[in-house]
């Protein structure tokens, strides 16, 4: 199997996607011993108990390991003597695996202050974009409402919920809206129907993210519930809003 290797944003933690193949599991490099053993962030394949490394095979010396995350976020470590991992459903990676096939992604620095976002970009993965109708995975932590720099004008902007509804004024230039908890509660699945001034309205489903670790383990959950684009960007920059 071909060996990928991703370029990964200054994170503390390194991201893991894989795809299970017959006989055969994705791993990610977390750290090696020597450190110049293998570079983190590249990919090995494990097969029939050997280590593939693109066209041939590692074999691990005496006092050489490689620690190693599956897209489980399972961490685990590669020594002479014990090459061998668990193989991985398919169902388990394979929606992860389609964020390994992207060509678009690139070193990416950690945002500062007015470089987190842009006019047509939500400041943050977890800001929830108003112009568009998709899914959206948020934090416990009161989540906020992002329109466009072209959409910045005052405006009566709504948010309907089964039998909840609130309208309330979106003032000029405010790119952000706190979400209105105190009249409409957010559940898991739930979906949300917004409407600003006289734009057609979207549709928002809501998925709540459950509390985790690392970053791979968010970005296993979002690319599994239809938060890929969440997903994409946590791969890139990591969750530097926490």
């Amino acid at each position: 199997m071909k060996s990928k290797r991703l370029l990964t944003a200054l994170l503390s933690t390194v991201l893991i996607f894989s795809l299970s193949r017959a006989m055969a599991t994705n791993v990610m490099v977390l750290e090696s011993t020597p450190s110049d053993l293998l570079k983190k962030g590249q990919i090995l394949t494990l097969k029939f108990g050997a280590i593939d490394l693109g066209n041939k095979k590692l074999v691990l010396a005496p006092k050489q390991e490689v620690k190693v995350i599956q897209c489980d976020s399972k961490i685990l470590t590669l020594t002479r003597n014990n090459p061998k991992l668990p193989k991985l459903s398919q169902s388990t990676c394979n929606k992860l695996f389609a964020l390994l096939s992207l060509d678009d992604f690139r070193p990416t620095q950690l945002p500062d202050g007015e470089d987190r976002g842009d006019d047509n970009t939500p400041w943050t993965l977890w800001m929830i974009n108003i112009s568009k109708s998709a899914t959206y995975c948020v934090r416990h932590q009161k989540p906020e409402l992002w329109r466009p720099e072209t959409k910045r004008q005052a405006a009566k902007f709504s948010i309907t919920h089964g039998e909840q509804s609130v309208t309330e004024t979106w003032e000029a230039e405010k790119g952000l809206l706190r979400w209105p908890f105190e009249k409409i509660s957010i559940s898991d699945g739930g979906k949300y129907t917004v409407q600003l001034g006289n734009d057609e309205p979207k549709t928002l489903t809501l998925r709540l993210l459950p509390k985790r670790s690392t970053d791979a383990q968010k970005m296993m959950w979002m690319a599994e519930n239809d938060c890929l684009d969440q997903a994409r960007r946590l791969f890139k920059t990591g969750d530097w809003d926490e």
